[in-house]
């Protein structure tokens, strides 16, 4: 072979290196110079919007049981915490003693008399209230609990109980009497809860309140118990409040939330956190927040990504979530949309998906 065959050869070898290597380099050049962009895929999802608030857990049926005259306790039979039935006897009182001591407290003849006068005279003037609370503070009263005064002011055994019985089936959570002493009249002898049928008293701040519908599922959850529980609002009370925090003043309407499948773990008293479903919307489709654009004429739009390029797309846009927007309007699921667009992108440019 000659020396020109071989330079021909090697020049050949040469040229064909070069051509490949351009070939392979322009493509890289081409992509390493278009705009980069991030993209995400539209779904379906369901979505939840709710509202929290805080409240505190109650009984839906307590009663307290009275008597605005000292009883003398006998046997005390009932203990805090013991489950009882409407009707059984909590604590026998002994008549004798009661009808003694009222009566010899009252027995100071003209002082009574006169008090019972002054109590005829002031029927008329006086409200309800106040002739009750001038009664009770000369140990007489027109209540159903308090024994009948003859005009001496004494009374008979028809007038103090027997015992003192439970008004309703639940739970002693207060008994307020002990065995040979007096009970306090400014007090309740006892309290019956209902430990079974819980709810939840919770205050919603008044911009929160038109998103609350009675029927509303919620979920309860606090520091004092371990587990979550299922709650309904069952009632939104027709007035507001203020309350004073340590921000400031706020107006709150106080609701109500039914407490389904009570565990034990759910006491009367402790603080309660509740997250309240207002919106719950199946197969929603939705793009981020910071896919929107809008343009001057306040149209919302987003840049779609399709075969390399991006596609100026107008939508109509619904509700708002915490990350995200539903989309009524101008998107398919499956279609990829452009995350934080930059700003002199144009409908028709070729991009390059990844950060």
């Amino acid at each position: 072979m000659t020396k020109n065959k071989i330079k021909a050869y090697v020049m050949l070898i040469s040229f064909t290196a070069i051509t490949v290597t351009i070939l392979y380099l322009i493509p890289q050049l081409i992509s390493s110079s278009l705009t980069r962009v991030s993209v995400v895929n539209v779904k379906l999802s369901d979505m939840k919007t709710t509202v929290v608030c805080s409240g505190t857990i109650e009984s839906k049926y307590q009663r307290s049981v009275y008597y605005s005259f000292p009883l003398m306790a006998g046997k005390v039979i009932a203990s805090i915490g013991q489950q009882v039935k409407a009707g059984e006897t909590l604590v026998e009182i002994d008549k004798e003693d009661t009808i003694q001591t009222f009566n010899s407290s009252t027995s100071a003849g003209s002082s009574t008399q006169s008090q019972s006068e002054i109590l005829s005279q002031a029927h008329d003037s006086l409200s309800a209230d106040e002739y009750s609370a001038l009664a009770n503070s000369y140990g007489l009263s027109t209540s159903a609990s308090t024994p009948s005064s003859s005009s001496s002011g004494s009374v008979s055994s028809d007038n103090v109980p027997d015992s003192i019985s439970a008004p309703i089936s639940g739970t002693v959570t207060q008994l307020n009497a002990t065995e040979g002493s007096y009970t306090d009249p400014d007090g309740p002898v006892a309290v019956i809860t209902d430990l079974k049928n819980l709810q939840v008293k919770a205050q919603v701040d008044e911009i929160l309140l038109t998103s609350i519908k009675v029927g509303q599922k919620a979920v309860i959850t606090g520091d004092g118990f371990t587990s979550s529980y299922i709650g309904v609002v069952t009632k939104i009370y027709p007035t507001a409040r203020q309350i004073v925090t340590t921000s400031g003043t706020r107006t709150v309407v106080d609701i109500l939330l039914s407490i389904q499948n009570t565990g034990n773990d759910l006491k009367p008293g402790l603080s309660a956190d509740v997250s309240i479903v207002t919106a719950d919307i199946q197969d929603s489709m939705t793009v981020p927040y910071e896919a929107i654009e809008e343009d001057d004429s306040n149209r919302e739009y987003v840049f779609v990504y399709r075969n390399g390029h991006a596609f100026k797309t107008f939508i109509t846009t619904g509700t708002e979530y915490a990350n995200t927007v539903a989309v009524k309007t101008g998107l398919k699921p499956g279609d990829r949309v452009i995350t934080n667009p930059p700003s002199d992108l144009h409908s028709g440019q070729v991009v390059r998906p990844g950060v």
